[in-house]
């Protein structure tokens, strides 16, 4: 498992951060296709739109993918850049979809959305 050293060094690499980018735009997609009684489906959309804007903090969502234990053991330092060719790209993946609401803002407590 990286130290937390490591992980703030892994989060500034410029290669992780853009395969975590493309794995959050890949789920902002998929937001935007779901139905809307989602649970959190408008902060979810909310935050999508603002992931295709291009005002995503790429070293706060790295540092949050580093935050899935599975990553954090997979990631190395020893070659950086793009040291982090160890993770593969099905888990950055699944780590930001599982992550996606909390990024967006909904409580992991939300009450599902009424009709």
């Amino acid at each position: 498992m990286a130290s937390l050293q490591d992980i703030n060094t892994i989060a500034t690499d410029s290669v992780f951060r853009g395969r975590c980018l493309e794995a959050l735009e890949a789920a902002a997609v998929n937001v935007m296709a779901e139905d809307g009684n989602t649970l959190g489906h408008l902060q979810r959309t909310i935050y999508a739109n603002s992931v295709f804007s291009g005002s995503v903090n790429t070293y706060a969502l790295a540092l949050a993918v580093l935050a899935n234990s599975t990553i954090s053991a997979e990631a190395t330092v020893q070659s950086l850049p793009g040291a982090t060719s160890s993770v593969p790209d099905g888990d950055i993946q699944f780590t930001v979809n599982s992550i996606f609401a909390a990024l967006a803002g909904v409580p992991a407590n939300a009450a599902p959305v009424s009709q």
